[in-house]
């Protein structure tokens, strides 16, 4: 299978044919490469540089909330099929740097990187703010955020990492997960109904395994030395995916339930710091944070190989925030560039 099937838009692109110089909203001119392949570009309005520097996006159907690490923070609404814009909200002031987006039926979060970390909560239909959290002052610096039917999970880039367990409808505080020492810097969560994942900025990397509705620590993983920091996570039903920011990439493959590890993905020699992991029925995208070329690794579910290797025209370095920087649905992959 080669790249020609796979449908990608790739964030902070200006318009690149081959051969062509694109200019980068952040203000990096960069030659494009000598592609066989076309990409879709994916332009936000060009206001100065403000709609640069994604770190966050969510999908339906009808609709691609993006979010920008901006003073004060940005999202605009996409149409997901011709990547037009059809809303755009701006911040309040002071609530500067978006770092990860959750989405329900009814709400969108929009976590920010402040102190204290702040969370709105907006229609996802007119981008009205519905309501504000702001944390405890030493609770800074929300990083990821995790969603279920009953909870909102944040977790702050904080020594050590804390992770609090908001109503989701009022976001009220419900309980506060306070991590065991060295267990700094919350990088990463992944969500099942039995258990919270959590992903450190460790070395090497380590993730505390929470009961959902207690916050009570269950078990805890601590990866072979040289898996260091850890970046991503994605969770199926029979495994769980991490993603470590090492030279070149590292994937641990886990037993969800026990922890162990089954299978360990080593990445091609430049593949490196595995920063974004996007789970199908069938495959894991693996999205790298590498300067000038952004690479994506297409890897065949039961055995890791790799199935499709991707580079972007036109430079930059995927980033990760959360995990939800990649999102696949069917045959599609929307993915993003941050611009240097």
């Amino acid at each position: 299978m080669g790249v020609e099937s796979l449908d990608i838009n790739v964030g902070l692109m200006v318009k690149c044919d081959k051969g062509s110089v694109a200019r980068y909203l952040g203000g990096a001119v960069l030659e494009c490469d000598d592609v066989d392949y076309y990409i879709t570009p994916f332009n936000p309005p060009r206001e100065v540089g403000l709609h640069a520097n994604i770190t966050s996006m969510v999908l339906t159907s009808t609709a691609l909330y993006v979010g920008y690490y901006n003073t004060p923070g940005i999202i605009d609404v996409f149409d997901p099929n011709t990547l037009d814009v059809v809303h755009t909200f701006r911040a309040p002031r002071g609530h500067n740097s978006i770092t990860d987006l959750a989405l329900s039926s009814t709400a969108l979060y929009v976590g920010y990187y402040t102190v204290p970390g702040i969370i709105d909560m907006l229609d996802p239909n007119t981008l009205d703010v519905i309501r504000i959290f702001e944390a405890q002052h030493d609770h800074a610096y929300i990083h990821d955020l995790a969603l279920s039917s009953t909870a909102l999970y944040v977790g702050y880039d904080t020594v050590p990492g804390i992770i609090d367990m908001l109503d989701p409808n009022t976001l009220y505080t419900i309980n506060t997960f306070r991590a065991p020492s060295g267990h700094d810097h919350v990088r990463a969560l992944a969500l099942s109904s039995t258990a919270l994942y959590v992903g450190y900025f460790t070395i090497p990397g380590i993730i505390d395994v929470l009961d959902p509705n207690t916050l009570k620590q269950i078990n805890t993983f601590e990866a072979p030395r040289g898996h260091n920091v850890i970046r991503a996570l994605a969770l199926s039903s029979t495994a769980l995916y991490v993603g470590y920011d090492t030279i070149p990439g590292i994937i641990d493959v886990l037993n969800p339930d026990t922890l162990d590890i089954v299978r360990t993905f080593t990445a091609p020699s430049g593949h490196n710091n595995a920063s974004s992991l996007v789970l199908s029925s069938t495959a894991l995208y693996v999205g790298y944070r590498i300067i000038i070329l952004g690479i994506i690794d297409v890897l065949n579910l039961s055995t890791l190989e790799s199935v499709i290797d991707f580079s972007p025209c036109c430079g930059g370095y995927i980033v990760s925030n959360g995990g939800n920087d990649s999102i696949r649905v069917g045959d599609r992959v929307y993915s993003f560039i941050k611009t240097i």
